[in-house]
């Protein structure tokens, strides 16, 4: 992955552009869609993509969609992960 913000390169033109493309580590969506992980497990992944984001003192973003706080469906226990990840984003 990665966790600085780069130019977004054009390759028509072959040339680096003023687009500053901020790239994100983790969506909802994906740990529960594709990735098939139950909350618990999802913590976890997330610790360890923060610790590294960290460690080479990267930029970490997250994408989360509204429906992932609803804590109704296949949703409970997701609004846990989203304030897991603050806290432990927040943390030193």
């Amino acid at each position: 992955g990665m966790a600085q913000a780069f130019y977004f390169y054009d390759l028509d033109l072959d040339t680096p552009t003023p687009l500053l493309i901020h790239p994100f580590m983790v969506m909802d969506g994906t740990l529960l869609d594709y990735m098939k992980v139950d909350p618990e497990t999802a913590m976890k992944l997330i610790d360890d993509m923060i610790d590294t984001t960290k460690s080479v003192n990267g930029e970490f973003i997250s994408l989360w969609h509204n429906e992932s706080f609803s804590e109704r469906g296949r949703w409970v226990g997701w609004s846990d992960v989203y304030v897991h990840l603050l806290e432990k984003a927040t943390s030193s």
